[in-house]
């Protein structure tokens, strides 16, 4: 490895960074399944980390499901739920929702807390959380499919 200029790289120790918010009331309204036909009826979200050279930013966004488009999107120095709510209001703003049309995440505090469903309450926005930590892409299959 020294002859070829390489240096070991330890990896760092695991982090847990999803923690689950006190609010357990709200359904999962989507059921793991991430399929959609009709464009602006079914969103998802999520918040992600980039390392930028001025420390790091924090990006939330929202993807219609059909579509697979981000509709909305949001970023910041800092990770409070004004950004996932100013990524929402993106998409209300933009015209990207059907009247009943869900909102799905998983249940991190920034999507459960009281400021988020303030935020919803006067739009067409129906909130949906799945489980913490949870980033399945597609339904798990029924008992009966797997045999």
């Amino acid at each position: 490895m020294r002859e070829l200029g390489l240096c070991a790289v330890q990896p760092r120790a695991y982090r847990r960074t999803t923690i689950a918010g006190e609010v357990a009331a709200i359904p999962d309204l989507i059921d793991r399944d991430f399929t959609a036909q009709v464009p602006d009826a079914r969103l998802v979200g999520d918040i992600t980390y980039l390392r930028t050279s001025e420390g790091w930013l924090y990006l939330a966004t929202v993807v219609d499901l059909p579509t697979r488009m981000v509709v909305g999107w949001q970023t910041a120095p800092h990770m409070r739920t004004s950004l996932i709510v100013d990524a929402l209001q993106m998409v209300v703003t933009g015209g990207h929702v059907r009247t009943g049309a869900v909102f799905h995440s998983d249940r991190v505090s920034h999507y459960t807390s009281t400021e988020f469903a303030d935020s919803t309450e006067f739009t067409d926005v129906r909130i949906s959380l799945g489980r913490t930590g949870v980033c399945w892409a597609t339904r798990r299959p029924s008992r009966s499919s797997r045999r």
